[in-house]
């Protein structure tokens, strides 16, 4: 008989995800299919699959617990085609969202409560004339919980940018419901109406130590910084993000992530990454352009921001609808998708263009970039950038700023 120490040891952690796709984004795509539904629905499917695998590579290279890696199925993909059963309408409070989101699994599967459940939409979460910041939503602590209460709402704002959403709010309901930063808050959560998602970010509560300003993956607002460290972070947990996730993950709410070793596993699609498309050889710019602002957008082709240093950490588009000479637009955060054809025999991983010709020489980069981590955050951000040329020329320094002059590294490369 093990014991509990040793079985946590033997464990692996899985979830198995539904992902949905609501009306309103199901009617985006048919007007980008000129009208056809069928392509629209094929299109849909597709995209929530690409979502899902980038979601699924941030968080292998996350890793938890000693180098363990928490490993993502995709169940299923489900797609609302007719407006009266979607989930969701425009509403303007918390919890009227995420209760028409949940709610809605019990309209696709008897067997929901088994899953992870993910919503994809087109709405604005809480206003009605689109300007709300909030862009997701998830019950805390809640990865376990029955009746449609491990779910999330994402609004889908545009490819890579979405799936950081789907990651954040996945990392939500990850979290110890009992570490909540006051009394009222745990109170709050116990009745499920948690109106506050900062109760884990970042900067608050018990993650306080952790500054939301470095831009890691659960700072209240992720943006894409011009700086190279702060840009990286935006793919990464805090230490404070991965101290929560470990204690939920070894106290008695996340039995039904673990996965014995011994066990012979149930059936179930999982993710892989051999043989698989990345989600931006699927979706390219352009695609990615129209599911960002619309069907009436396209690839920006002007010579300032085509010459950029690295093209993979921000997305231009251009409305061609405008004069040629009008400028192209953005958003706050949108790195292209992983995959997306960044120059001859190039593509982009996390927010960088590296090479494609051999997957291992894509992975060794990628490890390089997240594969360490500064084992003191406070001095190694601090730094600035001539104190960290200089000092990471020490085998000494670098051991413990691996991070900060990792990326040090890979600007000389590109």
């Amino acid at each position: 008989m093990l014991t509990r120490a040793h079985q946590l040891l033997t464990d692996t952690y899985e979830i198995d995800i539904l992902m949905v796709a609501d009306y309103s984004l199901y009617s985006g795509f048919i007007e980008m299919a000129n009208g056809d539904e069928y392509s629209a629905q094929f299109a849909v499917n597709n995209y929530l699959n690409a979502i899902f695998e980038q979601v699924r590579a941030i968080y292998e290279m996350n890793k938890i617990n000693d180098n363990e890696i928490v490993s993502l199925n995709l169940i299923a993909t489900f797609v609302v085609i007719r407006p009266e059963d979607c989930p969701l309408m425009q509403v303007n409070d918390f919890n009227s969202t995420i209760y028409g989101g949940t709610n809605g699994t019990d309209n696709i599967t008897s067997d929901a409560n088994d899953y992870e459940f993910d919503n994809s939409t087109r709405f604005d979460l809480l206003s009605s004339k689109g300007d709300s910041s909030t862009q997701g939503m998830a019950y805390v602590g809640s990865m376990c919980r029955g009746n449609g209460e491990s779910s999330s709402v994402v609004e889908d704002i545009g490819a890579m940018a979405t799936s950081m959403i789907a990651a954040h709010e996945l990392a939500h309901r990850f979290l110890d419901p009992s570490e909540g930063p006051n009394e009222m808050n745990r109170k709050q959560m116990r009745n499920m109406e948690c109106y506050s998602l900062g109760a884990f970010h970042d900067g608050s509560g018990d993650s306080s130590s952790c500054a939301g300003t470095l831009n890691y993956m659960m700072a209240p607002m992720v943006s894409g910084s011009e700086d190279e460290h702060k840009f990286i972070n935006s793919f990464k947990l805090s230490q404070c993000s991965m101290k929560q996730i470990e204690a939920f993950l070894t106290n008695g709410t996340s039995l039904c992530l673990r996965r014995h070793r011994g066990y012979e596993k149930r059936p179930r699609r999982t993710s892989s990454s051999e043989g698989r498309k990345k989600p931006g050889e699927i979706f390219l710019q352009q695609h990615q352009c129209k599911i960002a602002f619309g069907p009436h957008y396209g690839v920006c082709k002007h010579p300032e921001y085509q010459k950029r240093k690295d093209p993979c950490k921000r997305l231009w588009c251009k409305n061609r609808n405008t004069k040629r000479t009008a400028s192209c637009e953005t958003k706050g955060y949108l790195p292209m998708f992983d995959g997306t054809k960044c120059g001859t025999n190039k593509w982009c991983i996390f927010g960088k263009c590296v090479d494609n010709g051999n997957e291992e020489d894509s992975l060794v980069v990628t490890f390089e970039i997240l594969g360490c981590v500064d084992l003191n955050t406070t001095m190694c951000d601090t730094l600035s950038m001539v104190k960290r040329k200089r000092f990471c020329k020490s085998v000494k320094f670098r051991s413990i700023c691996c991070f900060t002059c990792s990326t040090l590294k890979s600007d000389k490369k590109s």
